[in-house]
């Protein structure tokens, strides 16, 4: 009896490791900044989940009337993976980069700028994972 029992506790240890091994997803997290004359902090949070690092695009569309700074930064530090300085006019661009930690800000220093808005993405995925599709 107690093999049997041992048997079958040890089964769900062995079904939880592998229904853990699955592909995860990516994470997306979209941010919109609607007041373009105030510089912004967003805090993002939980983009790994689990260690090692993970690839970080950073997607930034919008409409802008004078350049601005666009950066992702760690938190309690003025450095991270992404720090960028976007002219006025049309934006669409993508970054890629990697990320070690967590949780990071994401920093927007409106210069001179007055009016427009601007959407980000930020999309991670696992550094071994093959691809992303950004439209």
């Amino acid at each position: 009896m107690k093999i049997k029992c041992t048997l079958f506790i040890a089964s769900f240890f062995v079904i939880g490791n592998f229904s853990s091994c699955k592909k995860k997803p990516p994470l997306h997290k979209n941010f919109t900044i609607q007041n373009c004359q105030k510089d912004t902090l967003i805090k993002v949070e939980g983009l790994l989940g689990f260690k090692p690092a993970k690839a970080i695009y950073l997607k930034i569309q919008g409409n802008i009337d004078d350049s601005i700074h666009i950066s992702l930064t760690s938190i309690g530090h003025d450095m991270g993976p992404f720090f960028v300085a976007l002219p006025k006019g049309k934006i669409d661009t993508v970054l890629k980069s990697e990320i070690y930690e967590d949780d990071y800000n994401l920093v927007y220093k409106h210069k001179n700028a007055k009016s427009g808005i601007l959407n980000c993405e930020i999309i991670s995925l696992l550094a071994s994972q093959d691809t992303v599709v950004i439209k």
